[in-house]
């Protein structure tokens, strides 16, 4: 009969398969990231505002009009200010910070574990499950120029600092300045920032007051070199109206669910003790607030199964921590674990969604044309696809989420879409096959558009209209 230091090794077999798994992934996300084309449907909008960062043009100067910045600045300066290292394309750079964030992300899992269980072997294994379980779960988000995973990166930097120097007050100050930092690059990544300050006073009333006074006076400082930089009306853009659907939110939240119920269960169960302990406690704090704020966030518009990226950090961990506790117990379970947990995942329909090279090719000669197409057009436009309108050098005057979202809150008059559109003020309006049924569009100014604009252009997945003679 085999020793269980013998059978260890079963334990990870199935995890390293699925890492070599993710590394073909994440190649094949890599090569899909040098093709000209919108990958996610907010990259022009973020293509839009780090070209303006670049330009040094402020992002909160006025009042959101037509349109709204949302998140907040560091991601679009830091892709403006790189780009001028890349040959000009935020949108290939903002790719790259995307890619290498992610790589990052599953280094500071791997470290965090390993810290958690002093355990090589451990962290190892956390850093497979994270880069794995991302790659499979939403590889439309990975290596697309979203800043999202930047702001993960900076988190969990902070938390592996937090895990390593919870004893030291340099390394407590270095953690809140990185938490942060990934605030303001997006305002919604609260998880793993509550969790160390709610760990910090279960444990040290003293030590949570140093955090809290800490994070305050950061924040004051970020906040008052963004209204430097930026301009003053920060609050109106970070907090511009978003639609709420509850049938939205249950659906991501089934879906999610659906997918990683067999982690999901076991990292709850984990909890229970795991909680309780100085070593990982900060790690069950972030899962479940994790888990909370994304459900409870599930149901904002423009919102999608990227509210539970920490979720899936924080499952990781412990996951990997939960293999460990078993193998120590029956080697076979533990080996089979992390095959049942990624059962779903492992889905041809679920992890097989980036095109051959082939169709990206295509895909990427036809944007270029449409883009051509564009630029024959002088004057504003209106795009779906704003990634378009961007690299065609048009000014960003609607934007499908917040100019949406700004009609429908009452701030922004829809009238002023109609009437520069019967005055025929847009050069080009692009729009999907049908607009009919296009939700990004308004449906009530689709009469207008047709009365004023005819069909001039199609392809496989827009079509164009000018303005009638």
């Amino acid at each position: 009969m085999l020793s269980r230091q013998a059978l260890r090794p079963l334990v990870f077999t199935a995890c390293y398969a699925l890492g070599l798994l993710a590394v073909a992934r994440f190649v094949d996300l890599a090569v899909r990231s040098t093709y000209r084309y919108q990958i996610i449907f907010n990259e022009g909008w973020n293509a839009y505002h780090s070209s303006s960062a670049r330009a040094g043009a402020p992002l909160y100067r006025t009042r959101p009009e037509h349109t709204a910045v949302n998140y907040p600045p560091l991601s679009f300066h830091l892709v403006g200010a790189l780009s001028r290292l890349t040959g000009g394309d935020v949108n290939l750079t903002g790719r790259w910070v995307s890619l290498l964030s992610l790589l990052w992300v599953v280094v500071c899992s791997a470290g965090v574990a390993r810290k958690i269980s002093g355990d090589r072997l451990t962290g190892l294994l956390a850093g497979l499950l994270c880069g794995a379980w991302f790659v499979l779960f939403a590889p439309t988000y990975m290596g697309a120029n979203e800043p999202q995973m930047l702001g993960h990166a900076l988190l969990m930097t902070g938390v592996l600092l937090y895990v390593a120097r919870r004893d030291s007050t340099l390394g407590l100050a270095g953690a809140c300045l990185l938490c942060c930092l990934g605030g303001f690059v997006k305002q919604s990544l609260l998880a793993f920032p509550l969790a160390i300050a709610l760990d910090l006073l279960w444990r040290s009333p003293r030590r949570f007051l140093a955090w809290a006074a800490t994070a305050a006076v950061t924040l004051a400082a970020f906040t008052a070199l963004t209204v430097w930089v930026d301009g003053p009306w920060i609050a109106q853009h970070w907090f511009s109206p978003r639609g709420y659907s509850l049938d939205r939110a249950r659906s991501i939240v089934v879906t999610f669910g659906l997918l990683f119920l067999p982690a999901l269960a076991a990292c709850a169960l984990w909890c229970r003790e795991g909680i309780r302990r100085p070593s990982s406690s900060v790690i069950g704090l972030g899962f479940v607030l994790a888990f909370t704020t994304g459900s409870l966030l599930a149901g904002g518009s423009g919102v999608n199964l990227n509210v539970y990226f920490d979720t899936v950090i924080a499952m990781s961990i412990i996951t990997a921590l939960v293999l460990r506790d078993l193998a120590q117990r029956s080697a076979l379970v533990a080996a089979l674990a992390p095959v049942v947990f990624s059962a779903t995942l492992l889905v041809p329909s679920r992890s097989s969604p980036i095109p051959p090279r082939p169709d990206l090719a295509e895909t990427s000669r036809v944007f270029l044309d449409d883009v051509e197409y564009m630029k024959s057009k002088p004057g504003p436009a209106i795009c779906l696809n704003l990634l378009l309108c961007h690299d065609a050098g048009k000014p960003l005057i609607f934007d499908p989420c917040t100019t949406n979202e700004l009609m429908d809150a009452g701030r922004l008059d829809p009238n002023w879409m109609a009437s520069a559109l019967k005055t025929q003020i847009f050069a080009v309006v692009q729009l999907g096959e049908d607009p009919d049924f296009a939700s990004t569009f308004p449906p009530n100014l689709v009469p207008a558009l047709k009365a004023s604009y005819r069909v001039d252009r199609t392809g496989p997945t827009r079509v164009f209209y000018v303005p009638r003679m």
